[in-house]
């Protein structure tokens, strides 16, 4: 399960970059591109199983299996998102 971890790392970034869009769609765009995944629609449906059914669940629902590089994945991509919507509150706040 190697691609566990980029696929946290992956989907930190980009949904720092914007909002989630209820869809799977970084996932898969990810998953089909990575060499470490043998099976995309196997490392769906096991996302899935675990809570992941858009890509911010994955982030907020999906346990890393005991693997120190998807843990640390996995805590830094939620602690984006978090600081992410902190700025947009904030944001939204500056503006009246």
């Amino acid at each position: 399960m190697k691609w566990l971890a980029g696929l946290f790392k992956h989907l930190g970034g980009r949904l720092e970059q914007g909002p989630c869009d209820n869809t799977m769609r970084l996932s898969t765009d990810f998953l089909r591109e990575s060499d470490e995944c043998d099976d995309c629609e196997e490392a769906l449906e096991w996302l899935a199983e675990r809570g992941g059914f858009c890509d911010c669940e994955v982030l907020l629902n999906v346990e890393p299996p005991d693997d120190g590089d998807a843990i640390q994945a996995s805590t830094r991509a939620y602690e984006r998102i978090i600081e992410a919507v902190d700025e947009y509150e904030k944001a939204k706040k500056r503006m009246g």
